[in-house]
């Protein structure tokens, strides 16, 4: 749902949750979900392509050339991880989720700052 457009609060309200707990459940369905969409909807391209299907063909190989047939994806991702953070800021975090954080920019300023990067 989050890869149509509908904001968490709205799928909260769909499925009977509270955003928090859609969040704490849910996290990496929200995130990847336009990932796993966009994988179904590719692979049906390359199906159709191999069929002789020209318009798949073609759409395939625009987003092939394009080289960013995972932009979509990003976007949505950093979507949910901005209302996630939203929603975290509103709410004090517990320790494994200080130490989690702690651990995304420990390699921040150190010699491995060059050698680590975190997608």
């Amino acid at each position: 749902m989050i890869a149509t457009g509908s904001t968490q609060e709205e799928i909260a309200a769909i499925v009977g949750l509270s955003v928090p707990t859609l969040n704490k459940y849910y996290f990496k369905s929200l995130s990847d979900g336009a990932a796993i969409i966009r994988g179904v909807v590719n692979l049906s391209l390359v199906e159709e392509a191999k069929k002789g299907k020209v318009a798949a063909a073609r759409l395939l190989i625009d987003q092939i050339e394009k080289g960013d047939a995972s932009a979509p994806m990003r976007r949505a991702r950093r979507a949910v991880q901005a209302q996630v953070q939203q929603t975290a800021d509103s709410q004090p975090m517990g320790k494994k989720a200080t130490a989690h954080a702690a651990a995304q920019t420990a390699h921040e300023g150190t010699e491995w700052g060059s050698l680590l990067k975190l997608n």
